[in-house]
């Protein structure tokens, strides 16, 4: 792997200096009540768009709804949830570092702005009698999840944009108790949807118990558009049943109508060695470049982030860099995640080494606030063909 370079960012600033308009106060919520709310519904009910509201550990039994821009950041914070609902295509919500319980779901629906969810938990065992999926997404064109990890609770996408990178999702665990049977779920179920996936590990619920022998797909797809980069894994669940044979699930199953576009160094596996792969889908293999992304600060205490393309052995690429927006189509090369309305830049032009990677320092300056979103993509030159990667956005925290 080549070594990062650091980049000088004084130009960087002036192009990422219209985030701050995003965090224009910072408000504290601490259930002890030495901050300015001791509820995250008051909080969000009371500040004005673009706020910054950081919430103090702790659990929150709210289930707060989002209808302005706003820069959510927890600390070791547990809530019921979220909805967001009606943000504008101009309008942007962050929602960062919550833990949801298991039965408690985020939902995203009727957005036409950029949604991002980083270092977002959740998680589901077997003995948790209600499961609902973590975070369920409806017609909402422009979702990201970054450094995200649902366990045992998978997602919901329909007629929504979404793209995950650098992620967990794990489907509902299938399980027969006294109060009756719990069917296993997928990692993820899209409809009508376009889903991107890049260094995401997805897996099926799997299923215990005499009455529950049927595991799940990682992906159930319907009438949808789904893009999966290496490295990356697409894994069904399993089953404790005596003749696992006789139940079994491919790993992704879905309609005639849903592409799949996998690249041909994902780990795909299905249930057993009997059970196909794909299941009802158009399946395409392509090479597909994934960029993955690390936020840390320096002594200095300026953001650096590590990026690392994906792709092979001696692929150009150029590291784009600017603030997200709704996915715009630019045919033939693919789908642009950065706001083609702000000012971005074109960074570090060069090679894929011969392990397939290609790693970039990008260092940015510590007056930028907490809660600063930035979006990252790479454009690709495989000798024959110019392409995008798949999308990154970051949160600067």
């Amino acid at each position: 792997m080549q070594h990062p370079r650091c980049l000088t960012y004084a130009l960087l600033s002036l192009i990422l200096a219209s985030a701050s308009a995003f965090a224009q106060r910072t408000w504290i919520v601490d259930l002890g009540g030495n901050g300015d709310f001791k509820t995250v519904t008051d909080a969000v009910a009371a500040v004005a768009a673009g706020d910054r509201i950081l919430v103090g550990p702790g659990t929150y039994a709210e289930l707060p709804t989002i209808t302005k821009s706003l820069s959510l950041l927890g600390d070791q914070s547990t809530i019921n949830g979220f909805v967001v609902r009606g943000i504008a295509r101009d309008g942007r919500v962050l929602l960062s570092g919550f833990h949801i319980p298991a039965a408690q779901r985020i939902i995203l629906e009727d957005n036409s702005g950029h949604i991002a969810l980083t270092g977002c938990r959740s998680s589901s065992t077997l003995f948790d009698l209600i499961r609902n999926p973590a975070v369920e997404v409806r017609r909402s064109v422009h979702v990201t999840m970054h450094d995200c990890a649902f366990s045992g609770t998978g997602v919901i996408i329909d007629s929504s944009d979404v793209a995950i990178a650098q992620s967990l999702l794990s489907g509902v665990y299938g399980a027969w108790s006294g109060l009756g049977a719990v069917s296993a779920g997928p990692g993820i179920r899209a409809i009508s949807s376009r889903v991107v996936l890049s260094f995401v590990d997805v897996i099926g619920g799997s299923a215990q118990g005499f009455k529950v022998e049927q595991p799940s797909c990682a992906i159930d797809c319907r009438t949808s558009i789904v893009t999966v980069a290496a490295p990356s894994s697409l894994i069904a669940g399993k089953t404790s049943s005596l003749r696992p044979e006789l139940f079994f699930a491919p790993a992704v199953q879905g309609d005639s109508v849903t592409k799949l576009h996998v690249d041909t160094l994902v780990r795909v596996e299905a249930s057993n060695s009997q059970a196909p792969l794909f299941s009802g889908v158009q399946v395409n293999w392509l090479t597909t470049a994934a960029l993955k992304g690390v936020v840390t600060r320096d002594v200095n205490r300026d953001f650096l982030v590590d990026t690392e393309l994906h792709a092979r052995p001696n692929w150009m690429s150029a590291l784009l860099i600017g603030l997200p927006g709704a996915r715009t189509p630019i045919d033939p090369i693919g789908d642009l995640w950065i706001d083609p309305a702000q000012p971005f830049l074109v960074l570090d032009i060069g090679a894929t080494g011969q392990d397939s990677r290609r790693a970039v320092r990008v260092r940015l300056p510590s007056s930028l606030p907490d809660g600063t979103l930035v979006a990252f993509q790479s454009l690709v030159f495989d000798q024959v063909n110019l392409r995008m990667s798949t999308p990154l956005v970051v949160v600067l925290h």
